[in-house]
């Protein structure tokens, strides 16, 4: 049997202060092509996710809205790589999520960068 994996409201960055803290603390910071991934290890069992969009830089509510679909997806699927992380995925440009399976490859890199820079910071 399949496991079923879900992106449930405890999976979810919402307040502001949780924002600010993963932003302010700048513990892990990724670059993708077109979005920054911000990271933040916690001594917690479980992955939560923060997205980041901007009208300026998405204008259009619907591309906005498909980004996110792709980001929780894509999130939910890898999220028991990401267990003790709050993570924030800010896009910077539309453009770089026009192409589906791109933008997830991306994302996927940089879920297992992710754990990398971890692993190294950990050994220092």
């Amino acid at each position: 049997m399949t496991e079923r994996y879900t992106f449930s409201s405890e999976s979810r960055l919402r307040k502001s202060e949780d924002f600010l803290k993963i932003f302010s603390a700048r513990r892990i910071r990724l670059q993708g092509m077109g979005f920054t991934v911000w990271a933040y290890p916690t001594p917690k069992s479980t992955a939560k996710l923060g997205i980041s969009l901007s009208k300026k830089k998405i204008p259009k509510a619907v591309h906005r809205n498909h980004v996110r679909r792709l980001v929780r997806e894509n999130f939910r699927v890898n999220q028991e790589t990401l267990l003790g992380y709050e993570v924030i995925v800010q896009v910077h440009r539309w453009d770089a999520v026009t192409v589906h399976k791109e933008f997830s490859q991306r994302l996927e890199n940089c879920w297992s960068r992710l754990q990398t820079e971890f692993n190294s910071a950990l050994a220092q």
